[in-house]
């Protein structure tokens, strides 16, 4: 299932396809990182079925965080983190190098445990 008309390369792109209370969850993720470290460089990138926004510190490859819109939820990947370094969010996934936590509106994006997550998150990335 095609998404996309061109690959997205905006975040108004990212999310334009999506429900309501998925663009307004990603925003309020994407708010969230960028209030708390506005150091952040923002890439977004995909194919014609699915993008990301990447979040990262010094280079490219450094990626601290990334939200992935998709029909029901905005994923938010956490990168530099273990299950065990969350508290009250629901890690998925097993990836060697990041987990996803499923967010379906702006009021569960702006949670602190949201918050707290990606602040982990950022400061590894940006300790290098």
């Amino acid at each position: 299932m095609t998404i996309y008309g061109a690959p997205p390369v905006t975040f108004e792109q990212l999310v334009a396809p999506f429900p309501t209370a998925v663009r307004e969850a990603a925003t309020a993720l994407r708010a969230t990182v960028l209030a708390q470290f506005p150091d952040a460089h923002e890439h977004v990138s995909g194919g014609l079925k699915f993008g990301t926004a990447l979040y990262s510190f010094g280079r490219p490859t450094n990626v601290a965080c990334g939200l992935q819109p998709t029909v029901t939820h905005c994923k938010l990947y956490l990168h530099h983190v273990r299950p065990g370094d969350i508290t009250g969010l629901r890690l998925e996934g097993s990836g060697k190098n990041a987990r996803h936590v499923k967010i379906e509106s702006a009021a569960a994006a702006a949670t602190s445990a949201v918050a707290d997550a990606i602040t982990r998150a950022c400061l590894r990335a940006r300790a290098g």
